[in-house]
């Protein structure tokens, strides 16, 4: 009897990894964001793969070979509604018939158009607070169904992430609040549409629609840089600076780059607050993010 019982335990222990592993929720998801707020909420119980490599674009990505095997093993795919999602939906399909696909960007709210009654979306959806908060709750929800066992974690993860979310809303409107601080700001590709209309500021951008702008478009944007004083063009490392060179030269005013797709998703806000408040680069506001938002913690 000893020795079955023995025997069991040693059996156990070399299939515990095994069960161990079996039991974590795979998940992919489309952006480097999106990795860091899931495994907030899943913790050691989600295993998270990132479709769209750091530095690359997501608005032209497209999968590759190697990827396929995580795709195949996934149980859900957390989307933000990026092209190349819509385009692929049908052949991760026929991969894994068995695969969820949930867009996160689907229940977020529409931008307004300055100047206009025009209502749109916009993927770059992990850049709202707010819209952050309605992502939370719809990855808690799924991981729960996913995963019962261990409903009471995500719902605990849930309730200190939106916490925490809820003091950074806060943190991140005094620094706005503070005089001097700029409520205009310049871009290459519109990103920060969302994170501008959360906190009444103003995105100009040189793309529009996947284009650049031209003509007499370009005339009337020209004309807003210099009658608002701006001296920073922002663009993302996913973009060549030289598309922005030559504006940057006639208009005497520095390059930037600020990177919406950066991992830790609540320091990088951090980040893009002071470095758009402030126009600075991503080391110069450093300082800013210690004054502003450490000094709180």
């Amino acid at each position: 009897m000893i020795k079955i019982f023995l025997s069991v335990i040693l059996l156990m222990m070399l299939y515990a990894p095994i069960f161990a592993q079996s039991s974590t929720i795979h998940i992919i998801v489309s952006v480097l964001p999106q990795k860091n707020i899931v495994e907030r909420i899943g913790g050691d119980f989600v295993k998270v793969e990132v479709l769209v490599p750091k530095g690359k674009s997501p608005e032209i990505y497209e999968p590759n070979i190697t990827q396929m095997k995580t795709i195949q093993n996934a149980r859900i795919f957390f989307g933000v509604g990026m092209p190349f999602e819509l385009k692929w939906h049908q052949r991760f399909l026929n991969i894994n018939p068995q695969l969820n696909y949930l867009n996160l960007a689907e229940s977020a709210l529409p931008l307004h158009e300055h100047d206009s009654h025009d209502h749109r979306h916009n993927p770059h959806v992990w850049l709202s607070l707010t819209q952050i908060e309605n992502q939370i709750t719809q990855i808690t929800r799924q991981l729960s169904v996913l995963d019962p066992s261990h409903k009471a974690i995500y719902e605990s993860n849930q309730k200190q992430f939106l916490q925490e979310i809820l003091t950074l809303k806060q943190s991140i409107q005094n620094v706005f609040d503070t005089p001097n601080t700029q409520k205009k700001f310049l871009v290459y590709h519109p990103a920060f549409e969302y994170f501008a209309q959360e906190f009444g500021l103003e995105e100009l951008s040189i793309e529009h629609d996947g284009k650049e702008l031209k003509g007499a478009d370009l005339s009337k944007l020209i004309q807003d840089i210099r009658l608002y004083g701006l001296k920073v063009i922002f663009i993302q490392p996913q973009f060549s600076k030289q598309r922005v060179q030559m504006l940057a030269k006639e208009l005497n005013m520095r390059i930037i780059e600020l990177d919406p797709l950066q991992d830790l998703w609540l320091d990088s806000m951090q980040t893009y607050t002071c470095q758009i408040a402030f126009s600075l680069s991503e080391k110069e506001s450093q300082a800013c993010i210690k004054q502003y938002f450490k000094a709180q913690q």
